[in-house]
């Protein structure tokens, strides 16, 4: 699921995010293993992979699967191992673009909680992302301020593996 968001041009710099350096690094990997140039990043959602894809990845590229695998947080030295195997199915002919219906809420924005209020009032999409802004004003109490009431509206029954 391709996004609109790019990927910065260059090499990896001491100001890019980790998530941005991770894409970085995955364009130099495609561009080594293809020749092709990944220019956008892909959507936080869920994303079929092929395990012989991922494998074949690893075999070419070791040393870039154990610096992440080996890296108990994101580092600017990681790739971004599902964004780097769908973005190699699809230069090999192994996999298709899609979309879907999708929101993308950072936890912590200005428009967080409208954007959950949406979220709950309209029920259209197929898959959202929570993900938690890089903002140290931002706590933990608040968060869960925010998404405990979200969770309990949008999913009221426990699922059967919930304890």
């Amino acid at each position: 699921y391709p996004s609109t968001e790019q990927v910065g041009v260059g090499a990896t710099t001491g100001v890019d995010g980790d998530p941005s350096a991770a894409a970085k690094n995955n364009r130099m990997v495609l561009f080594a293993s293809t020749g092709s140039i990944q220019t956008q990043k892909l959507q936080h959602t869920p994303h079929a992979q092929v395990r012989s894809i991922a494998r074949d990845l690893e075999t070419m590229f070791p040393e870039e699967f154990r610096k992440t695998s080996g890296s108990r947080f994101r580092s600017a030295s990681n790739i971004a191992a599902i964004s780097l195997v769908s973005w190699y199915a699809y230069r090999v002919g192994r996999g298709v673009p899609a979309s879907l219906r999708y929101v993308y809420i950072r936890l912590g924005t200005r428009r967080s909680r409208r954007d959950l209020r949406r979220v709950l009032r309209r029920r259209s999409y197929d898959v959202f992302c929570v993900n938690q802004a890089d903002d140290p004003r931002v706590g933990p109490d608040q968060i869960h301020r925010d998404l405990e009431p979200f969770f309990e509206r949008y999913f009221p029954f426990k699922s059967p593996w919930e304890i």
